[in-house]
């Protein structure tokens, strides 16, 4: 959106397609930093630095796991006391059984909070879906819900109170900054000077360039909302202009 009202409000090619490298730049900087803690996530764990948080992401896991198992005893257990099967286990064991496959699939997707949010309500939904559709003719698998229910309440408060990770939060900060303050310097970019058209700006060109990269560095979105701003800055600059000769003519004249 940002290029589309660059394209209509700047006829200056080589600022448009400055303007398009600053944002580009910006995506590109979100792309690699995002890419490096997947890689690294893969390895070391998500949560990393935060590595006490993780034994603790894996203990109730672990826990969760532990509290869908009384299901699968009373099933067992039924089934074993059952000299022929009848239809209704049968069913039970089928049903628990793709809710199993369906807990153990998520469990093997890398670590993350969506994937601790997936297991609880996966966890959740299951047992609610078992016990409403057996409890008639298996009431012992009433004797688990407060286990998993306990295990599940858990972990859902634990993620209410961890959404994100601020070690990784200001590490990411930080090597933007860093990517963003190297490509301004580089290629001099000068957002401030690029939207208004002019030089005469009153930072410096060192200033204006380390504030791009700054800028760069936090991401699209920042970018984006800056980059509007000064073209909106720019457009009242003009409207008032236009509305007052004498001031646009003594903003002309040089001074001294």
């Amino acid at each position: 959106m940002v290029l589309i009202t660059t394209l209509v409000t700047e006829p200056n090619t080589s600022a448009v397609a400055s303007i398009a490298f600053i944002s580009g730049a910006a995506i590109g900087i979100e792309r690699v930093i995002e890419g490096f803690w997947n890689a690294l996530g893969s390895r070391i764990g998500v949560y990393w630095p935060m590595t006490s948080i993780s034994r603790q992401v894996h203990e109730l896991e672990l826990e969760l796991n532990d509290a869908l198992k009384p299901f699968h005893g009373h099933l067992s257990q039924a089934l074993g006391e059952s000299t022929a099967i009848p239809s209704y286990l049968a069913n039970a064991q089928k049903d628990l059984d793709t809710m199993q496959r369906r807990f153990d699939d998520i469990r093997t997707h890398g670590p993350s909070n969506q994937r601790m949010q997936l297991l609880a309500a996966c966890a959740a939904q299951s047992v609610n879906f078992l016990v409403t559709k057996y409890q008639t003719v298996l009431p012992k698998l009433s004797e688990g819900v407060p286990l998993a229910n306990t295990a599940i309440s858990g972990m859902q408060d634990f993620l209410a109170t961890f959404k994100d990770n601020p070690g990784r939060r200001l590490l990411s900060l930080y090597l933007g900054a860093l990517l963003g303050l190297g490509l301004a310097a580089v290629f001099k970019l000068d957002v401030f000077a690029v939207v208004n058209g002019a030089t005469d700006l009153p930072a410096t060109a060192g200033l204006r360039i380390v504030l791009t990269g700054l800028l760069i560095g936090l991401g699209s979105n920042p970018t984006h909302e800056v980059i509007q701003l000064l073209q909106e800055h720019k457009k009242k600059q003009r409207g008032k202009n236009t509305s007052n000769p004498k001031l646009a003519a003594d903003a002309s004249v040089p001074k001294g």
